[in-house]
């Protein structure tokens, strides 16, 4: 601080606080902050006359000379105290910037489509894993929830206060009266007439009030750097609601294909079965037509021996399985559980906690699967194929019977070779009505 002739500090001093002035003829000694005079009676100024300090003569221009150095450094610590408050606003508006990003991240959830591919490439597998379902309804309903603009942050309104102080702080800095306002802000303590001094004399030094001047237009910088993050945290709020609203369609769009083909498998599986029994009832008519044409030559064969002399020989019989061949039609369609697998109602229920309600048409109340595709056992063409097989077997065990039986007249009546000869036209007439199931696509659902 400058030094003040003793009765001018008495006079801004306190009451009850005085200080004893010193002989008229000597100055006071030099101490903290400007000082006067050096030691002695007077002094000369490069821009005053030889004078006494507290003197009405005084100058000043002596003021300026004396305290100098100390201006320069006072401004200088002016300045410094004025750059660290630059620095700690600067800071602080950093420090609003970051918290708010840190508030926008946190309003919803980060776009992740490796999490909802996971999803649907095995969902009873993903939703058995504790926190998948909720990372991935975070997906599937993201919205943006955080705040809506820097304005509305409290962080920046504190922030915003501090500076537009500081700026009109450092705009006032440059008139005296502003920095005498400003001394007596920083050392509350101090008589109003040492400030009054102090900011004269800053005031009057070029290089000093230059020093102090710049230290505090830099606060008008913080103006822009506010509007900044003003700037940039509007572009963090609309980028974050693009970033919700994107990343929840494009899971709701996923969940919506791969249930709709979920959906889709299922009742085509229902659709299948539902064919295979059509097709089995309507084609026991054709089957039952066909068994009935084979019990019929069956019969047929068996019932020659009328036709043969009575040596005690006959055809020998063949076996008849198509004599009660009587297939009864389904009644009961299948039902969609009957047709599912085990692995497709743990697929449903792990999409119904996925999305957060029931989704597909399976009753998981009820057992599934079961579902047996009709068959009737019973293929023309192979049964064809052994009654033939026994037909002939039949006719070459008949014939040497009757070789044996007959008695050697018989035989030199030629009776063998009619007996032979009429055998063998009922076995080849049979034979020839076999034969058309060696072509079963001639044969299907034509009746005998």
């Amino acid at each position: 601080m400058s030094f003040l002739p003793i009765n001018e500090q008495n006079q801004q001093a306190p009451q009850g606080q005085t200080t004893a002035a010193p002989n008229a003829m000597t100055p006071p000694p030099q101490s903290g902050g400007s000082a006067g005079a050096a030691t002695g009676g007077a002094k000369t100024s490069a821009s005053g006359t030889p004078t006494q300090f507290g003197s009405s003569a005084s100058k000043l221009g002596d003021y300026l000379s004396a305290n100098a150095p100390q201006i320069g450094q006072q401004a200088s610590q002016i300045a410094g105290g004025l750059n660290q408050q630059y620095g700690q606003l600067q800071q602080g508006i950093n420090d609003v910037s970051n918290q708010f990003g840190q508030q926008v991240s946190g309003g919803y959830a980060a776009p992740n489509q490796n999490l909802v591919n996971e999803a649907f490439s095995n969902p009873s597998q993903f939703a058995s894993t504790p926190g998948n379902v909720s990372a991935f309804q975070a997906q599937y309903n993201n919205q943006y929830t955080g705040p809506q603009n820097v304005e509305s942050f409290s962080p920046y309104s504190q922030i915003q206060g501090q500076v537009q102080n500081a700026v009109q702080q450092g705009g006032l800095l440059g008139s005296q009266a502003g920095l005498q306002s400003y001394l007596q802000g920083k050392s509350p303590n101090s008589t109003r007439a040492a400030n009054t001094l102090d900011s004269l004399l800053l005031s009057g030094n070029p290089e000093a009030k230059q020093t102090v001047q710049n230290a505090g237009k830099q606060f008008n910088d913080l103006t822009g750097q506010l509007e900044n993050v003003k700037t940039q945290g509007g572009q963090q709020v609309e980028q974050a609601k693009a970033g919700a609203e994107s990343s929840k369609q494009a899971a709701q769009k996923a969940a919506q294909d791969y249930t709709q083909n979920f959906n889709n498998q299922l009742n085509q599986n229902l659709t299948n079965a539902q064919n295979q029994v059509s097709q089995y009832n309507a084609g026991i008519p054709a089957y039952q037509n066909q068994a009935q044409d084979l019990n019929s030559l069956i019969n047929e064969w068996n019932a020659y021996s009328a036709h043969m002399p009575n040596f005690d020989v006959s055809t020998q019989d063949i076996s008849n399985p198509y004599a009660n061949f009587k297939p009864q039609q389904l009644q009961d369609a299948p039902t969609l559980n009957q047709v599912a697998t085990p692995e497709q109602l743990a697929t449903q229920q792990a999409l119904s906690q996925l999305l957060g309600s029931n989704v597909g048409p399976l009753d998981v109340n009820s057992e599934v699967g079961g579902y047996q595709a009709p068959t009737l056992n019973f293929n023309p063409s192979q049964n064809a194929q052994d009654v033939t097989n026994n037909l002939s077997t039949s006719y070459q065990n008949t014939l040497t019977g009757l070789k044996n039986a007959l008695p050697d007249a018989w035989m030199q009546r030629d009776v063998y070779p009619q007996l032979q000869s009429n055998l063998s036209t009922e076995y080849q007439n049979i034979l020839k009505q076999l034969q058309k199931y060696n072509n079963p696509d001639e044969l299907k659902l034509k009746p005998r």
